[in-house]
């Protein structure tokens, strides 16, 4: 058990190169109840389906209505990837099929 708490402080020490410039984030005062994981991240609104977590509410909603609980609309004609969103396919083609059409 000791190990497991060692590496989660490592995760959340300052000095850890996975983690962005910890510099560009404003951290608010966590309060009575808050979760660990939603003042870590700034996620205040939290999927109550599957626990995915936003800073703002209108993407929340987007990711209701839009994904969770449903397949991905946009599959990959190349590899077997789908995505949510087309200009996902499209940046995922240029990127790994460039040149495939």
């Amino acid at each position: 058990m000791r190990g497991l708490h060692l590496a989660h402080e490592t995760y959340h020490s300052w000095d850890n190169p996975l983690l962005p410039d910890q510099s560009e984030f404003e951290y608010d005062v966590p309060q009575p109840g808050m979760s660990h994981a939603i003042v870590f991240n700034q996620q205040k609104y939290v999927c109550g389906q599957c626990g995915k977590g936003y800073k703002y509410m209108v993407n929340l909603q987007r990711h209701q209505r839009l994904e969770c609980g449903q397949k991905p609309q946009y599959p990959c004609t190349v590899c077997s990837k789908a995505f949510y969103r087309k200009y996902q396919l499209k940046n995922h083609h240029l990127k790994n099929h460039p040149n495939k059409t």
